[in-house]
């Protein structure tokens, strides 16, 4: 009724990075040969994987992660912002492409981002409150219309709303959710729609009890 599991593992090469490469595209369409809305030489600077390192997915995705901030503090949110909407004219961190040496074990990492168009709020709509007025909501937001679309703020926005501990599912646990949705015939514009459930926003209890030494008492 025991058994002893073995498990083998075969390392190979580990893989030494000799270049690491940026390619910016406006659209994913390989036709659209517009140059890129931001300068290279400054979007380059949030790649921490440098020529000489040993391949490491964990910088690559903490470099992906890099990319989505520095576009979108410039308006460009990215397309898990959308829910299950989508619009063409998104920004997206492409996964990275490899191109491996034929004899030695090194590579060169090419990190691909679309950059689709920025985008500017047109208005903010509240859902799921029952009980709390919008006025309560909107002033722990820091995005307004005509605002560019800042990804941080957004994100600084739902943090302060959710401190409040106003916005709990029971269920779920689930707290606020941010989603934006695109404008037709509009692609520089977006709408903020902010999800909450209400749940307990305060406590009442009460007791009695009788003691030898005190006699009756209550809270």
């Amino acid at each position: 009724d025991e058994v002893d599991l073995t498990f083998r593992v075969s390392e190979g090469e580990r893989y030494r990075v000799t270049a690491v490469e940026l390619h910016q595209m406006r659209t994913a369409n390989p036709a659209d040969k517009r140059p890129p809305l931001h300068d290279k030489e400054d979007v380059i600077k949030e790649i921490q994987l440098a020529a000489g390192d040993y391949f490491s997915s964990v910088i690559i995705n903490r470099d992906r992660r890099a990319l989505e901030r520095y576009y979108g503090k410039r308006g460009h949110p990215t397309a898990r912002r959308y829910g299950q909407r989508t619009t063409s004219s998104l920004f997206r961190v492409l996964d990275p492409q490899f191109v491996f040496d034929p004899v030695k074990p090194e590579l060169k990492v090419i990190y691909e981002i679309i950059e689709g168009e920025p985008k500017f709020l047109r208005m903010v709509r509240i859902r799921g409150n029952e009980s709390t007025e919008d006025r309560v909501i909107r002033r722990r937001v820091n995005v307004f219309p005509g605002d560019l679309m800042d990804g941080t703020k957004l994100d600084r926005s739902r943090a302060r709303l959710d401190r409040t501990r106003y916005f709990v599912d029971p269920d779920t646990l689930a707290l606020t959710r941010f989603e934006l949705s695109p404008v037709e015939g509009e692609d520089d514009l977006v709408d903020l729609d902010i999800f909450v459930k209400e749940g307990e926003t305060g406590q009442f209890t009460w007791g009695v009890g009788v003691s030898s030494g005190t006699g009756v008492r209550g809270n």
